[in-house]
């Protein structure tokens, strides 16, 4: 019994062996498709070509071997055959081989003309900006044609059931002739109207596909998105689309579509974002944390004082540079101030009340009010800006008069705020008149909103 079952083994092993010798040669599988074939025999027959191997006595033995695996595998009658019954099988339907050179020089012959293949089949892939810059890896499942897995792309039920047409014995092509003029003919050649141009006759279609050779398919496909590509940049597959038979399987293109990111917007290799900070942040500086596209934390500090729309460069926070993802643009940040809102009739109020006191206050601290105007005067005059000693003492008083297009009227207020305890000097005849000077400026500044 156990000697019955190893021989049993054997021979079905044996039997395996011989029919995969082309496969094997070919260093295909069983299953591998027409494309998968063609790929490995342009390998193959350019390696082992005796051209190239002058010198060696298996190469042109190898080459042959080489030849006649795909002459059979690439053919899907012939396929079906040797897959049925091994070589015997082809013999016995009286097949003939070529000769390995024709064989070569006719595929390469094709392929410097340009293998023709099917239409593009391209797919817009949406992805977000965290994707763009961290790289991921994207599973795709992609609805495509593919070659008839029973008839192999013939057509056929069965390969004995395809005969050659008797037509145009298999060319696929007749002569006609057509008169052109009176006693002139010309002769031309057409496609057979009987097979199609096929060259051959199918007696019973394929129950699978029906005869259409393809049947629709489904594959799934990982799709690494690398860091730092770009927006609609594409990502090509060669051979990973529709499969015909009558032409390659057509290429595979992936669209790259990023979805708008909600705080950062990308130019090129540079990121863009906008931070609100309040009226106290600008005038008196802020230390801010900003979360980046990996979760790390980007730390800005600012110091003094900060104009709306003003933009701080942070060097190497920006993007990826694709293909050279440890090289980094530039994040950009635009701060945008948030002002108090106040109606105009209650904004007027305030700036009333504030317009008496300081008149009253100006007329008890007049030196103190001269000495501070120089001083201010002085350094607005320098740096064109306030220093941050004014903007602290109207934000600790008056609150909610800040305003930073009504500089003047705060300004005058703070200097009554800071000196109104302290006591009276003399003071120079000069002097008096560069008070009065800067009173009158006041004066008119603080009128403007009693209007």
């Amino acid at each position: 019994m156990k000697l019955s079952l190893t021989l049993f083994t054997l021979l079905i092993s044996i039997y395996c062996a011989v029919h995969r010798e082309y496969y094997d040669i070919l260093g295909v599988s069983q299953n591998a498709s027409v494309q998968d074939i063609k790929k490995a025999y342009r390998k193959l027959s350019q390696q082992y070509h005796p051209d190239r191997n002058q010198g060696d006595p298996d190469a042109n033995e190898k080459f042959s071997k080489i030849n006649v695996a795909y002459e059979v595998l690439s053919d899907p009658e012939q396929r079906k055959k040797y897959d049925k019954g091994g070589v015997d099988g082809l013999n016995s339907q009286g097949m003939q081989h070529h000769d390995p050179f024709d064989i070569f020089g006719s595929f390469f012959g094709r392929e410097q003309q340009g293998e023709r293949k099917g239409p593009e089949l391209k797919v817009k892939v949406r992805v977000t900006l965290e994707d763009i810059y961290n790289g991921k890896e994207i599973p795709v499942y992609l609805t495509k044609q593919i070659l008839c897995p029973h008839c192999r792309g013939s057509g056929a039920d069965d390969p004995d059931l395809v005969e050659t047409c008797p037509t145009c014995k298999g060319v696929g092509s007749v002569q006609k002739r057509q008169q052109v003029g009176f006693g002139f003919f010309q002769t031309f050649q057409a496609t057979c109207e009987r097979c199609y141009g096929t060259g051959k006759i199918i007696k019973k279609k394929c129950h699978l596909c029906k005869g259409d050779k393809i049947i629709p398919g489904a594959d799934n496909i990982s799709l690494y998105i690398e860091k730092g590509i770009q927006d609609k940049q594409t990502i090509k597959y060669e051979n990973m689309a529709d499969e015909r038979n009558d032409s390659g399987t057509s290429d595979l293109i992936f669209q790259i579509e990023q979805i708008p990111h909600a705080f950062f917007q990308r130019q090129g290799t540079d990121l863009r974002c906008k931070v609100e900070i309040t009226l106290k942040e600008a005038l008196l500086g802020f230390k801010k944390k900003i979360k980046h596209l990996d979760n790390h934390f980007v730390r800005i500090d600012k110091e003094g004082i900060t104009k709306p729309g003003e933009v701080q460069i942070i060097k190497g926070e920006g993007m990826p540079q694709h293909e050279f993802s440890s090289q980094h643009g530039d994040l950009y940040v635009e701060y945008k101030v948030v002002i108090p809102d106040f109606n105009g009739e209650q904004l007027r109020c305030k700036y009333k009340l504030l317009s008496l006191r300081m008149v009253k206050v100006l007329l008890m601290n007049i030196i103190q009010m001269y000495k501070f105007t120089c001083f201010c005067l002085f350094m607005w005059l320098h740096s064109k800006s306030f220093s941050s000693i004014f903007y602290q003492i109207v934000i600790e008083n008056e609150p909610e008069c800040v305003n930073l297009q009504d500089i003047p009227i705060l300004y005058v207020n703070s200097i009554a705020l800071q000196f109104k305890d302290e006591q009276m000097t003399e003071f120079k005849v000069i002097e008096f008149a560069l008070i009065i000077l800067s009173m009158l400026i006041s004066m008119i500044c603080g009128a403007r909103y009693l209007m």
